[in-house]
């Protein structure tokens, strides 16, 4: 029975109830009937509104995966096209950050120990030459693979702190996306923005992983591609340097100047420098091999001091490899230098010597030119022995027994070199004869075997003085004969020169043999010629020296005499 037949039954039976009873009665059952088929209309509308709002949303989200399915395709499209790999990169880069006014981006790549830069878009030089990641962060990449960071953690980093100020406006958040495949991440793309930039953001980490997901075959296979064109490079690279060190050099330490020189040349370095520690005196290294730009004097000389500087330092702090600016002030380098790259060299675990390869800027060194400054240094360890052994036996034979000082071949060899040298570049060169007085008698009074101790004595006191000249003149002292000594001083004139001369002398004339108890006085007479002013060969400076040799042994002894000049207007002068 329907609600209907309900009401006309109950209004037939009315009048046993009572008509007003009976008409309320009638009202309140159509008000409820009123009511449910309202309510019943209100939740179907509802139901439709909804359902209307689901095929909305399903119709908005649908729209939005095709606009972003058809920006992918499109991104693939172009990505696929490329062929160089940096370029490939730079392409994905630019999806990211259309606008470096507003945001900047990088790719890193991963082999398992670390990050290495390989393109950017939006960053400035002095940024890249420093920018690192904070220690967290690449292992949230590996486990996470899309991960945001914003707020105290990013605003405290290291990574803001290495932005420069127009940089740091640009950063509200960082967005770090790892691009991994079945073998594990190869890369990592760090971004300040994700796309489509007006959807949320789990959209855009999806849209992001999405994305990656189709291009990381590529990108492997790009990758793959600049890995082999760089051990190719490498290789060919180590065979250039094992050629120079097949070569037979009549010098030995010409391998070793080629060597560095090439090897500076290859890691994109200013300056090369081989320096040698020495046994039971570390804290005084001596480099045996600088090759690099040149430089002016008086800059050249810090550049070499500040090479010394970093030698000590990483020995003392067991510090090598890539150093940062910070490390180089650390070791007492405050200008020049922007960046070193320090490789030790051992034999028998035992370290020998430091590479040291530099540069101006802060130009950080690839991983490549690391590993080929590494190699070169195991390759140099070994050839060095072979270099310091031949050095070793060639300078026996240039040097004169007693004294250990150059002998007479050594010294005919090096005036001649030494006065074409003169000539090119038009600068002088000085000669020192030297022969002490009454040393017969020494002999005689004392014996021969006290004779040669003060020539021993002698030949120390020379190489001291003859060291007072400036870093890049190279003097040469050499027994010439007998008593007679001669020093060869390139690019000193005849004032240096004969103030040398005279400190000699009187630093002689103080000088105290003592030989078994005896005391043995000894005084020294020096003849002075100077190329181009006193002579122009070798043989006539020769010869100028000797007459004024001659004229101070004439004049009295314990005296320096100049040679008369080749100028006729200019007189022979004594000091």
């Amino acid at each position: 029975m329907t609600i209907s037949d309900f009401i006309y039954r109950f209004a037939f039976h009315g009048e046993l109830f009572g008509l007003a009873a009976t008409l309320s009665l009638i009202c309140a059952l159509q008000y409820g009937m009123y009511l449910y088929y309202k309510y019943r209309r209100e939740d179907r509308e509802e139901g439709l509104i909804a359902e209307l709002k689901k095929l909305e949303g399903e119709l908005t989200s649908a729209h939005r995966e095709r606009r972003q399915m058809k920006v992918e395709n499109g991104l693939l499209a172009e990505l696929f096209a490329q062929t160089d790999p940096a370029r490939t990169v730079e392409v994905l880069l630019k999806k990211f950050i259309p606008h470096t006014s507003t945001g900047f981006g990088a790719f890193f790549t991963y082999d398992g120990r670390g990050l290495d830069m390989y393109a950017q878009r939006g960053l400035c030089r002095q940024t890249l030459d420093q920018l690192i990641f904070d220690q967290p962060w690449p292992d949230r990449v590996l486990q996470e693979r899309v991960c945001r960071i914003t707020d105290a953690e990013l605003y405290n980093s290291q990574f803001v702190r290495c932005l420069s100020i127009d940089e740091r406006r640009k950063i509200s958040e960082l967005h770090l996306l790892g691009v991994t495949d079945q073998h594990g991440t190869f890369g990592v793309i760090a971004v300040t923005e994700l796309f489509p930039r007006d959807a949320e953001l789990q959209h855009q980490q999806e849209a992001a992983e999405r994305m990656l997901d189709q291009v990381t075959g590529l990108l492997r296979h790009r990758m793959n591609a600049v890995d082999q064109q760089q051990l190719l490079k490498l290789t060919q690279e180590k065979l250039a340097l094992r050629t120079i060190a097949d070569r037979y050099y009549d010098v030995p330490t010409r391998l070793l100047d080629d060597f560095v020189k090439r090897l500076t040349s290859l890691v994109e370095a200013d300056r090369g420098a081989l320096i040698l520690y020495s046994v039971g005196n570390e804290r005084h290294p001596r480099a045996i091999c600088r090759q690099g730009t040149g430089l002016q004097m008086g800059v050249e000389g810090v550049w070499r001091n500040h090479e010394l500087k970093i030698a000590r330092w990483t020995r003392a702090n067991g510090m090598t490899g890539c150093l940062t600016p910070g490390q180089l002030k650390e070791a007492g380098v405050n200008n020049l230098l922007g960046r070193a790259l320090a490789v030790p060299l051992y034999q028998n675990n035992k370290l020998i010597a430091m590479l040291c390869l530099t540069r101006k800027d802060e130009g950080v060194f690839s991983r490549m030119q690391v590993s080929l400054a590494n190699w070169a240094g195991e390759f140099l360890a070994e050839a060095l022995l072979r270099v310091v052994d031949r050095v070793s036996v060639e300078r026996k034979a240039s040097l004169d027994g007693l004294t250990e000082l150059a002998n007479r071949r050594t010294f005919d060899q090096r005036i001649v070199k030494e006065l074409e040298t003169a000539r090119r570049s038009g600068n002088e060169c000085s000669l020192l004869l030297l022969d002490l007085d009454h040393f017969k008698s020494i002999n005689d009074r004392y014996g021969h075997p006290a004779g040669d101790e003060v020539l021993r004595q002698f030949a120390r006191l020379l190489e001291s003085e003859s060291q007072k000249v400036r870093s890049t003149d190279c003097p040469l002292v050499a027994r010439y004969g007998g008593e007679e000594m001669a020093i060869l001083l390139p690019g000193v004139g005849v004032q240096g020169a004969s103030r040398i001369a005279e400190s000699i002398r009187f630093a002689t004339s103080r000088m105290v043999v003592l030989y078994q108890s005896e005391r043995i006085l000894i005084s020294v007479s020096i003849g002075l010629a100077c190329f181009p002013r006193q002579a122009m060969t070798v043989g006539s400076l020769i010869e100028a020296a000797d007459d004024a040799l001659y004229q101070a042994k004439h004049e009295g002894r314990n005296t320096v005499r100049i040679a008369a000049s080749t100028n006729p207007r200019e007189a022979a002068v004594s000091v």
